[in-house]
């Protein structure tokens, strides 16, 4: 948790004055889980349009390029999120507030993370030809 609010507070300090905006992880889980129940590969080409539709809007909620930089720094953040402890953070928040117990994102970070990675390495490949 420490690490995803010093994230949150570098882009504050780099000019991000946005206040509302939707969550990374919810921008991951909405497009992302469908393809998970589905059984797509993270490493396959199916995942490319999935990979593509999340860094899209991404992008747009955070007013920068599509690009290598940002598709690094997402991927930066969900490794942050994807922190078991963060599960149990959010557990302990619905206790406390009475609040539905939320379910696990690690399975779609994980696959989500796993498809920038082989997106990465493919793009790499390419590059050296």
């Amino acid at each position: 948790m420490r690490c995803t609010a010093e994230h949150h507070a570098a882009e504050r300090a780099q000019g991000d004055t946005t206040t509302l905006r939707r969550d990374s992880a919810a921008m991951v889980r909405d497009q992302v889980g469908p393809a998970l129940a589905a059984g797509v590969d993270p490493a396959s080409p199916q995942a490319g349009p999935i990979v593509a539709a999340v860094t899209a809007q991404y992008a747009h909620v955070f007013g920068c390029p599509d690009d290598a930089g940002l598709r690094d720094r997402l991927l930066t953040r969900l490794e942050t999120a994807n922190d078991p402890r963060r599960d149990q953070y959010l557990q302990l928040l619905a206790v406390i507030n009475g609040w539905p117990a939320p379910g696990s994102l690690a399975p779609v970070f994980d696959w989500f993370i796993q498809a920038l990675r082989a997106q990465a390495t493919a793009r790499e490949a390419v590059r050296r030809g």
